[in-house]
Parts: C-alpha cells; sequence; structure tokens
C-alpha cells in the first residue's frame, strides 16, 4: 500500500506495474476519476494535504485580508494551476477563515486517532 501523488506514480500506473484502488482524498481526482476515493468504503477518510500561509499573531486584519485576496488571485493564475497539477496538487483556495476551519478540523481528527490508538508522548 502506497499514499503518493498521482504525478509520483503516473509512469508506473501507465505502465501497469502498480495498479490503482483508490484515492486518499474525500471526492475522485480529476487525475484518476475513475477511482473511487477511499472515503466511499471508510467514511470521513481523508488523507489530502493542507497547505498555507501563517501571519504573526497580531497582524492587522485588512494586512491578512491583501495577502489572502493576492494569493487567491495567484493560485487562478492557469501556470501556477499547472505547476501544481504537474506536482500531483490540486489547488483550492480559501480565505483565513476556511483555512483556520480546516486546520481545526484536521488537528481534532488526529487528536482523535491518537486517543483511540492509545498513543501517549514520550
Amino acid at each position: 500500500m502506497l499514499f503518493a501523488s498521482y504525478a509520483a506514480i503516473q509512469t508506473a500506473v501507465e505502465t501497469k506495474k502498480v495498479a490503482l484502488l483508490a484515492t486518499n482524498g474525500a471526492q475522485r481526482s480529476p487525475d484518476a476519476p475513475q477511482l473511487p476515493p477511499v472515503a466511499d468504503f471508510v467514511p470521513g477518510f481523508d488523507l489530502a494535504v493542507i497547505q498555507g500561509l501563517f501571519a504573526r499573531t497580531g497582524t492587522s486584519p485588512t494586512i491578512v485580508q491583501k495577502i489572502s485576496a493576492e494569493m487567491a488571485a495567484i493560485m487562478k493564475d492557469p501556470e501556477v494551476v499547472r505547476q501544481y497539477k504537474v506536482a500531483g496538487i490540486e489547488p483550492v483556495s480559501g480565505g483565513p477563515e476556511e483555512f483556520a476551519t480546516a486546520l481545526k478540523s484536521e488537528a481534532d481528527r488526529i487528536a482523535r486517532v491518537v486517543q483511540s490508538a492509545g498513543l501517549k508522548t514520550q
């Protein structure tokens, strides 16, 4: 079993050296629309990568919104979208509130996994 970006394994897939069973995001991937997501079999499963920008605490909300608007525009640039696709990443742009919500949701999800597995810090 392997979790990897489609771009990283595309040659192996095309030469039939590996067989894809499912995708790791919550929905089907445009790179492999024929594959179901693992979430179809394990409800709630989502191993998508979250990337974003952070600002220092106390940064003016005006500045945060300006950076957010600039990043949203950049993430729509066809060349940027193409470069992300080459890396096997499906870019999604959102504002600071959506990013904070995604991070909180991911932290809560990981905390539940750690707790249910009985893992302890060392």
